[in-house]
């Protein structure tokens, strides 16, 4: 109940922080190759409607347990330690990206986060590896996305 709530609350407020920024992007038009801006915007509004569900749910459970028996108040450390590690591997992603491009921090990302959360190495490097192809064909060949190269390989 609790954690709906938070989480909620938190991917709401990423989502306004995204569309807002990518109010930043030159807006032309109505399809996405003349309008940068409308598909991070359209991923903003997805997660901001689930962050209101998250938001609703954690209420509502909320109402009810106060209706009825309270139930113990119990912390997932455990969980809360996922959600940092997360964060940070996606802070530490953000910042390779900008260093080494996008192959290799995306590579080491989609590898390093489900053996973080107890994936085994097997299953994540067979994970890993499509993902940042698919990635990688879909925006840069497909939808012709420049996508960056890193101050080290200029």
């Amino acid at each position: 109940m609790k954690k709906d709530f938070v989480n909620g609350i938190v991917a709401a407020g990423f989502a306004l922080f995204v569309y807002a920024e990518a109010g930043r992007f030159a807006e032309g038009g109505a399809s996405l190759s003349r309008n940068p801006a409308l598909y991070p915007r359209i991923l903003a509004a997805i997660v901001f409607a689930i962050g209101v569900i998250l938001i609703v749910r954690g209420i509502i459970a909320f109402v009810k347990a106060r209706g009825g028996e309270r139930q113990k108040s119990t912390t997932d450390t455990n969980g809360m330690r996922y959600v940092a590690l997360t964060v940070g591997l996606l802070v530490a992603y953000v910042g390779a990206i900008h260093l080494l491009g996008f192959v290799i921090p995306t590579l080491a990302f989609t590898l390093t986060t489900p053996m973080v959360l107890g994936t085994k190495f097997k299953t994540a490097v067979l994970v890993s590896i499509p993902v940042t192809a698919i990635l990688y064909v879909v925006f840069f060949i497909f939808f012709k996305v420049p996508i960056p190269s890193g101050i080290l390989f200029q």
